[in-house]
């Protein structure tokens, strides 16, 4: 399976860890709270790692 770049990355590890706790979060939560508060952490969380990812492949000349 190809490895992409920015799964080398420690920052991107880490955010792929959070997400993770952040799901733990969430399974954690009152009924009432998972439609709330629990989507908006893992969209958060999600964010991060999505947003490594998209931007690692992006190269520019100075």
């Amino acid at each position: 399976m190809q490895e992409f770049d920015f799964e080398k990355l420690n920052v991107y590890q880490k955010g792929l860890d959070y997400v993770h706790e952040l799901f733990v979060i969430y399974k954690g939560l009152p009924r009432e709270f998972k439609h709330t508060v629990g989507d908006n952490l893992i969209r958060a969380g999600l964010s991060i790692t999505n947003n490594l990812a998209e931007g690692s492949g992006k190269r520019f000349k100075k």
